[in-house]
């Protein structure tokens, strides 16, 4: 007779407290491999002691465990995100009070690649049959203090540095905040879409923008003067650069920030949204730089070192596409494939295309997105900081230019500056902007501008007038960031729009003036999202560029 295997025995306490140790541990495995020893360690405390909390509370009888047992399992699954991408997390200060059903869908539709999905199915099966291994209670206690004097611990003197979303999470929930309110305001459309005049004549030749990473001002300033000057792309064309001090990103994301740049647009919403096209699909009607140096007989490329063509680049009606025509994980180059929509390589790996692609058309406007910083393992990979890389690819592109004696006006920029806002400082949108021009002297440009004016910026280098500066912006941080700001020469303030909860820096504004300025970007919010409804606004040229890559790889 065979004997049956009774509910009741993963009911018990025992099995429920060894479940939580195996899951903790398999959870410490998978985050040395992610985010290093130190921050591995950090967070294992911290979600072993949370477990055990929940597990204490949930012991005492056998329908409490029953609950306890199937929430366990579920919740899992959210410890397992930020295991997965532990330092990504701790950088980022992901708080899960930001959480939306649309944003959990795109977690697990466009970031979680099949790997990551596998580690996930394994993980559950291991601690499932890891419970067995029967671990007796009288642990618990010694085991619950020790954990509980090192939580405090960390939360007390490491809470800055950990990071851990758990704790983000609570302090978010539990913080005194005092809520303003705030209606919706008239704006004025130019303020948020800038006049860019697109009948405009332009001086013919090669315009190279190249947009670098997560990149910040202060940070870039800093590593540019440790660079020899021997090696040292940024100084040694300072004598004819232009340099912007007081440039800023209006979005914390990639795809956000390049379409504001390309538009001249504020998109007003976080960029990851899983039907994003009617919150913000209408600004991809609009004119662009890529149809305008079309019109105007100059090839727009497009060039980002990723095996599938995204909706960064593939948006757009290009010429042409420089992309990866296969893909190998590996470090030479280094090929990495860590989030799903993202499978891509250093940006060497497409150096000789670009070169053919300047060297080919005496017209042209060129785009390069960075791939190389979309991740920190690029940087633990290869010992480069994100400005080192980007001095010596640049430096390389420089020798060519200069080998064969093509003129070119070359644009430096970052997409957007570093994510992460404990702080809420504007210093994260502050980033850097270089323009290298034979034809131009050194000059430092202090006024403050933003991506709105980056068509009007780019105008002026061939042959158009110089634009009035912004003075004032709006700034949308990062997608689960739930951040908005406002920013002007003066002083600034930045808050959680979902709590409306905003602090004042240098300047002080009031709270009455806050909300005017709030319900304006509330207002323009709900003019681009009801633009996007009623147009029913799709990605035109994604397919068209998607059967394009595919092409090319026959």
């Amino acid at each position: 007779m065979k004997k049956r295997i009774s509910f009741n025995k993963f009911l018990t306490a025992d099995y429920l407290f060894s479940l939580v140790i195996f899951a903790s541990i398999i959870l410490f495995i998978i985050k040395l491999t992610s985010g290093g020893f130190t921050l591995a360690l950090l967070n294992f405390i911290i979600d072993l002691f949370l477990l055990l909390v929940f597990y204490l509370i949930f012991r005492w009888n056998k329908y409490l465990r029953g609950i306890f047992l199937i929430a366990f399992f579920i919740s899992f699954i959210f410890f397992l995100g930020p295991s997965i991408f532990l330092e990504e997390f701790a950088l980022m200060k992901y708080s899960f009070s930001n959480l939306s059903l649309g944003m959990m869908g795109y977690f697990f539709d466009s970031i979680l690649t099949v790997g990551n999905y596998l580690l996930v199915a394994c993980a559950i099966v291991f601690v499932f049959i890891l419970g067995f291994i029967r671990l007796s209670q009288r642990y618990f206690y010694r085991i619950f203090i020790g954990c509980g004097i090192l939580f405090l611990v960390i939360v007390i003197f490491g809470y800055s540095f950990v990071a851990n979303s758990y704790i983000t999470t609570i302090a978010d929930l539990t913080e005194s905040k005092e809520s303003i309110d705030i209606a919706l305001g008239d704006f004025n459309e130019s303020f948020f879409r800038k006049g860019v005049d697109y009948s405009f004549e332009p001086e013919h030749g090669r315009v190279l923008v190249f947009v670098m990473e997560q990149t910040n001002y202060n940070d870039f300033m800093a590593e540019v003067d440790k660079i020899p000057y021997e090696d040292n792309f940024f100084l040694q064309t300072k004598g004819f650069s232009h340099w912007y001090s007081n440039y800023y990103t209006q979005n914390q994301d990639s795809r956000t920030a390049v379409w504001d740049m390309l538009n001249a647009e504020f998109i007003p919403y976080e960029c990851y949204l899983s039907d994003w096209d009617k919150y913000y699909g209408t600004v991809m009607n609009d004119n662009n730089l890529v149809d305008f140096f079309k019109m105007k007989g100059f090839e727009s490329v497009v060039a980002i070192s990723m095996y599938d063509v995204g909706l960064l680049a593939g948006a757009y009606n290009w010429s042409d596409v420089i992309f990866l025509k296969e893909f190998k994980g590996g470090v030479d180059p280094i090929c990495l494939h860590e989030i799903e929509f993202e499978k891509g390589c250093e940006d060497m790996a497409i150096i000789d295309d670009v070169k053919e692609e300047i060297l080919e058309n005496e017209n042209l406007f060129l785009l390069q997105e960075f791939i190389f910083g979309h991740g920190e393992n690029y940087m633990k990979l290869s010992g480069k900081s994100r400005t080192r890389y980007y001095n010596d690819y640049l430096m390389e592109i420089w020798n060519f230019l200069e080998e064969n004696d093509i003129d070119a006006t070359l644009l430096i920029l970052s997409d957007h500056g570093d994510k992460g806002y404990f702080s809420k400082d504007k210093e994260h949108y502050h980033i850097p902007f270089v323009v290298v021009d034979r034809n131009r002297e050194y000059k430092l440009i202090d006024d403050l501008y933003t991506h709105l004016s980056f068509s009007n910026i780019l105008f002026s280098y061939i042959g158009g007038d110089f634009p009035d500066p912004e003075g004032e912006t709006y700034v949308i941080g990062q997608t689960l960031g739930g951040e908005i700001g406002y920013i002007t020469k003066q002083g600034y303030f930045m808050g959680d729009l979902d709590s409306k909860f905003f602090k004042n820096f240098v300047l002080n504004f009031t709270n009455k003036q806050i909300a005017e300025k709030v319900g304006i970007l509330l207002g323009y919010q709900e003019s681009i999202k009801e633009e996007s409804i009623n147009e029913n606004n799709h990605c035109i040229y994604c397919n068209y560029n998607i059967e394009r890559a595919k092409s090319k790889r026959l």
